[in-house]
């Protein structure tokens, strides 16, 4: 079963299609995508959240003497004063990190090819996306509104110049069963669109409508999509 095992092994975890809003003991408040599990550590010196698995949106309380971070995938985003989303869903095993309010300081971790094991550091801005590759690379900062960042928490999926696997992706915590995306040629095609996140077999049949692809339902519980 999809993520069955989230529920005991973090502090909190949600299941497939399933969303909702933690308030933690210092007032700030973390809104878990469907199919995520986060870790929380709290003490006198640190609020650490560890994003174990998943996409959260985080509104945080200001404590300057406990500084707020949020740790994935070996990166680790620290809040500015700040409203802000962080995405370990996408399919090359990057994180796009995406500030409403403010502005955060992202780590990325230490390139695998780079002698040194200092992190590369950004500042991302208020209304600003910023994806960092699995081997640590930033790619450029692009700018992006907070209603289309935070659109999936009224189950909306808004994309803009989204490659067709990252669409698919995001699909994928709201399934019961699994999408396969199969073509290199497939996975890299553009999508711009407004998509219902509760329907996702109706969404995938309209994105088939404008693009060169074919929905295959195998069974129940298997999706694949394949050049038309």
């Amino acid at each position: 079963v999809k993520g069955a095992s989230r529920a005991w092994q973090s502090d909190h975890a949600t299941g497939v299609a399933e969303t909702r809003t933690v308030t933690l003991a210092d007032g700030s408040r973390v809104t878990p995508n469907a199919m995520t599990a986060i870790d929380v550590d709290y003490g006198p010196d640190r609020r650490r959240i560890v994003l174990v698995e998943g996409q959260a949106f985080f509104e945080v309380t200001s404590d300057h003497a406990r500084p707020f971070t949020v740790e994935t995938g070996g990166n680790r985003v620290q809040a500015l004063g700040t409203a802000f989303d962080v995405d370990a869903n996408l399919p090359d095993g990057s994180v796009a990190v995406t500030v409403t309010q403010h502005s955060v300081r992202v780590e990325a971790r230490a390139s695998s090819e780079s002698a040194s094991p200092a992190r590369n550091s950004l500042v991302v801005e208020e209304g600003e996306r910023v994806v960092i590759s699995r081997d640590g690379r930033f790619g450029g900062v692009a700018r992006q509104e907070a209603a289309v960042a935070t659109a999936w928490q009224t189950g909306m999926y808004v994309a803009e110049e989204r490659r067709l696997d990252e669409v698919i992706a995001a699909f994928r915590a709201y399934h019961e069963g699994w999408i396969v995306v199969q073509g290199e040629g497939v996975k890299a095609l553009r999508v711009n669109a407004v998509l219902d996140l509760r329907t996702p077999d109706a969404s995938l049949h309209a994105l088939a409508e404008g693009l060169p692809i074919r929905v295959r339902h195998v069974s129940r519980y298997l999706t694949v999509i394949t050049a038309a």
